[in-house]
């Protein structure tokens, strides 16, 4: 429920179909970040894509020198561009704004985000 005047913000990755058609349970490098301790993590990612379902699976392990210190695992539904908007609108919401990604860049098909700000109609 929003406040009269109030913003609701929705913060979704935009699905990426080259992502999603990747072979199921073939790791690949994600990327590396660094830890608090200033150490290299590198992240290994694995997915799987259930189409039917629009839900995108996968497992991060997150390697010291080859070693997994950490594993998650995380299941996404996925929204794709036109989607969003309609379910909005089914909502009873407006779409205000659309960028594609958190520096208010325009919405564009390769966009990482999809960052919507809504008012009630």
């Amino acid at each position: 429920m929003l406040k009269p005047g109030g913003t609701l913000i929705l913060d979704v990755f935009n699905p990426d179909m080259a992502k999603l058609c990747r072979l199921p349970e073939t790791p690949y490098h994600h990327k590396s970040v660094v830890d608090r301790n200033g150490a290299r993590l590198d992240v290994r990612a694995t997915t799987g894509y259930d189409a039917a379902a629009q839900v995108l699976r996968f497992t991060l392990d997150y390697l010291r020198d080859g070693v997994c210190v950490r594993t998650k695992k995380v299941s996404m539904r996925c929204f794709f561009p036109e989607e969003l908007p309609a379910l909005c609108r089914l909502a009873g919401l407006d779409v205000a704004q659309r960028y594609g990604d958190y520096d208010r860049s325009p919405f564009a098909s390769t966009s990482p985000k999809q960052f919507l700000l809504c008012h009630p109609s």
